[in-house]
């Protein structure tokens, strides 16, 4: 009976987010047989005439089998899951919704196991007699001595027994002593049963039954006992011996839970979730009693104390609403009455305030005659350009519902307040005073905007995990007119195009070389981009490291043990530790002049630790930059490092090997004005507390970026095809790595530059550092390069037209740099891209 219930659960789900692959299935039907579901996939081949239905079916069957397995096994791997038809990360994905379950993503494998819960979770007495209890402690009763021997034990027992659970409600601490502050809101409170309601829906294993009984109304009251009960035996532990709970004490603690919720009113008597009237007739009751209040004295008004206060707490007491990820603030203005009240749910991870950030918004309109569901964007601290922006994000990353709605025709009145709020939404659910739906259909589609709301999060990258009025959310487009800002107000100059590569190639992977003549600002670029972003040498987040030639090993950078044992850091150790204990904020490490020594001896440690980047629990992690023992806690690259080292040619360094040039962007800075005067008249722009999720990489494996980013992927293959081909008579034709990092900058860059030109840079930056020729067959490998750039042959003499057939070039920095490298070869017999 149990996986049937389970079953029964999941056919309620509508909106499915597949882990690890950033995507959403829909289910829109589910009979005994299959669940029916829409991928993005399935929708694109049957618009192509592919397949002549967009809709693909999941036997239900499998998706039992998979589940008894995990009750069985206590986990369940994606690996191994029975294919069922290819769909066994959609079977794991719809699994992982289950609430007493864990999902991770670890060593790009989808794990579930079950939740675990100890009986002192679960009532060991029924509610009536631990209330009772409760007001003899609250008056000072607790051993009455005229009681007989046989009463007193079974008050003991009781008391006992009451202990344990008032200690579960928060009214004792682990000694049993009495927590005054809870105990007095209880007496305090007029609506006792509301009070101990609200206790009780915070509970975690009472949310994981209250969520459960969704799924149950087609069972009767007996049979609901039966299939909870028997789920206790699974997920519940002894909480002295540990070992799982017997079948004895699961049904009269779980029969005491079901009491408990009865009597707080969340259940009916038959068990049936009472959902009428939660938030539906408190959002009524704004609607019908705001603008006669509106005529009333605003201060210390009782219906703007039931919006900032109940209604808010209604909301927080919502089983779908997980009160540790939100805040949930509600007003109807600062001193004078709103236009339009409104209530929000932010997330803390992007927002603490409605001023800034992007949240789910329910926004009344100036008649109250209408309500919306919104996820909308704070107007005070946002521009207009970073409204819009986000506004169009979000709509073409969240796929949604046929009922949800992407223009900006909401009617909330005429006021500049509800202009402003309208502009600013994105995505919104109408509803009418006179038809709003039933408490059920609001709560689901809070639960369709919720979704949205974390689809979003997770495709974006937008975090902040820092307080709004410290750190902000911009665009990337934003984030970099504000560095290319900063650093002209400095007197440097440098193109805006070459600002964004820097930006565009740290975020594809945090290690790039920067080459170039001397003097040309290598370091001091991404000393002032550092700075832009709040990383200074002063607070710790920028360090410069002169590299020394005597170098020849990572002991040098990273540190060793002396003849004594003790561990003597290297200059990189203690900032990679504080990068690692501050992780919401970027570092930025110059390894200046790195080539005096050889790269791939002393920094061969971090080139092969990069590799091993992968997401754990939804953060960037790797292997151990050093060996066991040599430190207390493990060291790590951490994903708010960023590695730049600065490189001149010359005879006194050492040239790259493929291994570093395959791991790294290497960028030219050869172009100097100076005759650029701008700071001069150029107001200094203050730097912009960026979070370092705004800057890192979001893929680290093609297979992460595929199904959102097919096109863009094999468009750049097929270029890169073309170029393997010509690179393989010298060996110098790329791999998967290299081609995984460049389809990843044309990614992060398709808002910010066309293809063409973010392939250009590639090109420049990934392929040509390989290419060195110094006999016939590599330089007809230059003249092949240099067609494939500009449709032109390489000419012996110099043609007159050169500049413009370099100009007009399909990719014409690549173009210029390779006939750069052909015109040195005829004059050295020997060429590379270090050249002068």
């Amino acid at each position: 009976m149990l996986i049937n219930a389970i079953i029964s659960y999941l056919t309620n789900i509508k909106e499915l987010k597949i882990i690890s692959q950033q995507e959403t299935n829909r289910i829109t039907d589910v009979d005994t047989e299959s669940f029916f579901i829409e991928t993005k996939d399935s929708i694109a081949k049957y618009h192509n005439g592919e397949s002549d239905n967009p809709r693909i079916k999941v036997a239900v069957e499998s998706v039992k089998l998979e589940i008894e397995r995990l009750l069985e096994s206590r986990q369940l791997k994606r690996g191994d899951v029975a294919s069922h038809q290819g769909r066994s990360t959609f079977i794991c994905s719809l699994i992982a919704q289950l609430p007493f379950v864990r999902a991770s993503y670890e060593n790009e494998s989808i794990i579930i196991r079950l939740r675990e819960f100890q009986t002192d979770e679960l009532p060991s007495e029924q509610y009536q007699k631990v209330i009772k209890f409760l007001e003899e402690i609250i008056d000072e009763k607790y051993e009455p001595a005229t009681l007989s021997s046989q009463i007193q034990g079974n008050l003991y027992r009781v008391k006992s027994r009451g202990r344990q659970d008032l200690r579960m409600l928060g009214f004792l601490d682990g000694n049993h002593t009495k927590n005054i502050e809870k105990i007095e809101g209880y007496i305090s409170n007029e609506d006792k049963s509301e009070f101990m309601k609200r206790i009780v829906q915070k509970l975690p294993y009472f949310k994981v039954v209250i969520e459960l009984l969704k799924g149950l109304t087609d069972y009767t009251k007996r049979e609901k006992q039966q299939i909870l009960s028997e789920l206790a035996m699974y997920i519940v532990r002894n909480s002295i011996q540990g070992n799982l709970m017997k079948e004895s004490v699961s049904k009269e603690r779980t029969h005491n839970l079901l009491i408990y919720l009865e009597e707080v009113g969340l259940i009916d008597e038959e068990w049936n979730l009472m959902m009428d009237g939660q938030i539906r007739t408190k959002l009524l009751r704004v609607m019908n009693e705001y603008l006669p209040e509106k005529n009333t004295q605003f201060k210390a008004n009782e219906l703007g104390s039931f919006v900032r206060n109940d209604l808010v707490e209604s909301f927080k007491n919502l089983s779908i609403i997980d009160n540790d990820k939100y805040i949930i603030k509600a007003s109807v203005g600062q001193g004078n009455w709103a236009q339009v009240p409104w209530l929000a749910i932010m997330h803390k991870d992007i927002t603490t305030t409605t001023q800034e950030g992007y949240y789910i918004v329910y926004l009344f309109s100036e008649d109250m005659e209408r309500l919306y569901l919104t996820l909308a964007q704070g107007v005070t601290n946002n521009s207009k350009e970073q409204i819009e922006y986000i506004n169009q994000d979000i709509r073409r990353k969240v796929i949604v519902h046929p009922n949800t709605y992407t223009d900006n025709a909401l009617d909330l009145g005429i006021s500049n307040k509800a202009i402003g709020y309208r502009n600013s939404t994105a995505l919104y659910i109408p509803y009418e005073k006179d038809r709003l739906p039933s408490e059920e259909q609001l709560q689901e589609d809070l639960s369709v905007m919720l979704n949205y709301y974390e689809e979003y999060i997770n495709k974006s990258g937008q975090t902040v995990n820092e307080p709004a009025s410290e750190m902000v959310s911009e665009s990337d487009e934003s984030i970099i007119d504000h560095i290319y800002s900063f650093i002209e107000s400095k007197g440097f100059y440098y193109k805006k195009d070459e600002v964004k590569n820097l930006f565009l190639s740290l975020r594809t992977k945090p290690f790039v070389i920067l080459s170039g003549i001397s003097g040309t600002g290598k370091t001091k670029i991404i000393e002032l981009f550092a700075e832009s972003l709040g990383a200074t040498e002063e607070n710790g987040q920028f360090k410069l490291v002169p590299v020394r030639p005597d170098w020849s090993d990572g002991s040098d950078i990273l540190g060793y043990v002396d003849i004594k044992g003790d561990f003597q850091a290297g200059p990189l150790t203690t900032f990679i530790q504080r990068a690692q204990n501050d992780k919401a904020k970027p570092y930025f490490v110059v390894l200046d002049e790195m080539n005096l020594a050889r790269v791939e001896y002393y920094f061969s440690d971090f080139l092969s630790v990069i590799e091993s980047r992968k997401w754990k629990d939804g953060e960037i992690t790797t292997s151990s930059l050093l060996q066991q023992g040599q430190l207390d806690n493990k060291l790590t690259i951490p994903p708010n490092l960023y590695v730049i080292g600065t490189v001149n040619m010359d005879e006194t360094t050492h040239p790259f090997s493929k291994k570093v040039l395959d791991r790294a962007n290497m960028i030219e800075f050869n172009e100097v004005l100076l005759d650029h005067f701008n700071f001069s008249s150029t107001k200094e722009p203050s730097p912009k507390l960026i979070p370092n999720e705004r800057i890192q990489s979001k893929y680290l494996h093609l297979k992460d970026a595929y199904d959102q980013h097919q096109q863009i992927i094999h468009d750049v293959t097929e270029r890169l095809v073309e170029l393997n081909k010509l690179l393989i008579p010298i060996h110098a034709h790329i791999g998967y790595r290299v081609r995984d990092e460049i389809c990843f900058y044309l990614i992060y860059s398709r808002y910010l530059m066309g293809f063409e030109n973010a392939f250009d840079y590639q090109l420049h930056q990934k392929i040509l550092p390989r290419i060195t020729a110094s006999e016939p067959r590599a330089f007809n490998v230059l003249e092949s390069i240099y067609k494939y750039c500009t449709n032109h042959q390489f000419e012996e003499e110099e043609p007159e037209n050169q500049e413009e057939i370099i100009n007009n070039a399909k990719y014409p920095k690549s173009a210029k740099k390779v006939y750069e490298m052909l015109r040195r070869g005829q004059i050295d017999g020997f060429t590379s891209f270090w050249g002068g």
